[in-house]
């Protein structure tokens, strides 16, 4: 009689503690993955953003080198000369950059070239 007790107390707190126990678990595990989420979205746009930080300067400094220069030596660099030594800076910057960063970029930038323009424009005013 007393184990019957035990058993049926005993079921019926399975039964009330299994679904509960169930719902923490689905509820620790969302909270969880959305973190996990959040986390590689931070990286990801830290490691994008370090390596832009890093190609714009560099592409500024090649075009500066390789092209302003020579025209200013030359006394021929215009306006039009600084549009086109922008457009080929962008230019070299996106073709370092990576793929992986390139595509996160483009994602949450909604003119990839529009945003590296203004950058490389920063970073030519740095360098005067």
């Amino acid at each position: 009689m007393l184990q019957e007790l035990l058993l049926a107390v005993l079921q019926a707190v399975i039964a009330f503690a299994v679904p509960v126990l169930t719902c923490y678990a689905v509820q620790f595990f969302k909270v969880h993955t959305v973190a996990a989420k959040n986390t590689i979205q931070n990286d990801l746009a830290r490691r994008a953003l370090a390596e832009l930080n890093d190609v714009v300067p560099k592409a500024v400094l090649c075009i500066a080198q390789t092209y302003v220069d020579t025209l200013k030596k030359e006394g021929q660099f215009s306006t039009a000369n600084q549009r086109e030594a922008l457009r080929m800076a962008t230019a070299r910057a996106q073709s370092m950059l990576t793929a992986g960063a390139a595509n996160y970029l483009r994602r949450t930038h909604e003119d990839l070239a529009a945003y590296m323009e203004t950058q490389i424009e920063a970073a030519v005013k740095r360098l005067r």
